[in-house]
C-alpha cells in the first residue's frame, strides 16, 4: 500500500519518513479522541450533578418540614408523610366511615390510646379508648376528662355497636393533643359511667370532620391536613 502511494521509485528512507508521519497522524487522531470523548464524560457528569443539586431536597438543620411542622428536614423528605401515605394505599374512597370498627362476627376491636389535655396548666394523662362505628355519641367513663361539662336528664341514652342503650349523665368536650403538641377539643362527648369503655363515635368524628382511616392492623384519626389526633391497633377480642 505504502509503495503505490509513494510511487515505485521511492526510496527507502521516505518510505521511513511516510510511515513516521502516518504514526504521528494517527497518535494525534487518537489522543484527541480521548480528550472529547474524556470532556463529553466530564460535562455529562456535571450536568448530572447539577440536576442532582437541584432535585435533591434540602436536609439540614435550617429546613422546617410543612408538613410535620419538625425541623432538619423539608416536607420532600419527610419520614412521617411517607408512613402516612403508605398507610392510605389501598384505602377506599368511603374509608373515613364505611369500614366497621367493631365486626359482629370475629369480635374484633380496634383499641388505642390519645392524649389528653385536662386543665389550664397543661396536665396531660392518656385515654384508652375503642373506635366504635355504631357508637352514636363518643363516650367517656371518667368526669374528670372533660374540660367543659353541663348535665342532662336521665332519660337521655347512648347506644353501642352491640346495641346496648346506656344513660347519660352529661355532655361535654375533651381536649387532645395531637401528635405535633397543638391542643384541639371534642366536643359532644357523653358522660357514661355505667359504660365498660371509652369510645370514640366514627360518625361524630367524621362530623366534626375528622378522618378515620382504617388500614390492615392499625387505624388513624387524623385532621383534614393529616396531622394525627389519636391511633388505634387492631385486637382480637
Amino acid at each position: 500500500m505504502a509503495m503505490d502511494v509513494l510511487g515505485s521509485a521511492a526510496t527507502y528512507e521516505r518510505l521511513q519518513v511516510h510511515i513516521t508521519e502516518e504514526e504521528h497522524r494517527q497518535h494525534h487522531y487518537t489522543a484527541q479522541a480521548k480528550k472529547e470523548t474524556a470532556l463529553i464524560a466530564h460535562q455529562a457528569s456535571a450536568s448530572k450533578s447539577n440536576n442532582d443539586r437541584q432535585r435533591s431536597p434540602r436536609s439540614d438543620r435550617n429546613a422546617r418540614c410543612d408538613y410535620c411542622k419538625k425541623k432538619g428536614h423539608d416536607e420532600d423528605v419527610c419520614r412521617t408523610k411517607e408512613r402516612h401515605e403508605e398507610e392510605d394505599k389501598g384505602v377506599s374512597d368511603r374509608a373515613d366511615y364505611a369500614y366497621t370498627g367493631r365486626e359482629t362476627h370475629s369480635e374484633t376491636i380496634y383499641m388505642g390510646q390519645v392524649m389528653l389535655c385536662t386543665d389550664k396548666e397543661g396536665t396531660r394523662s392518656l385515654l384508652t379508648f375503642i373506635v366504635d362505628s355504631g357508637a352514636t355519641e363518643h363516650i367517656v367513663t371518667d368526669l374528670r376528662w372533660f374540660t367543659e361539662f353541663e348535665p342532662v336528664e336521665e332519660s337521655r341514652v347512648v347506644t353501642t355497636a352491640n346495641g346496648d342503650r346506656m344513660p347519660v349523665l352529661g355532655i361535654g368536650a375533651v381536649k387532645v393533643c395531637t401528635e405535633n403538641g397543638e391542643i384541639i377539643s371534642i366536643y359532644g362527648a357523653a358522660y357514661v359511667p355505667g359504660a365498660v369503655s371509652n369510645l370514640l363515635s366514627v360518625s361524630k368524628m367524621v362530623d366534626e370532620g375528622l378522618k378515620v382511616i382504617f388500614a390492615k392492623d392499625t387505624c388513624r384519626v387524623t385532621r383534614p391536613d393529616r396531622t394525627c389526633v389519636a391511633t388505634a391497633t387492631r385486637e382480637e377480642g
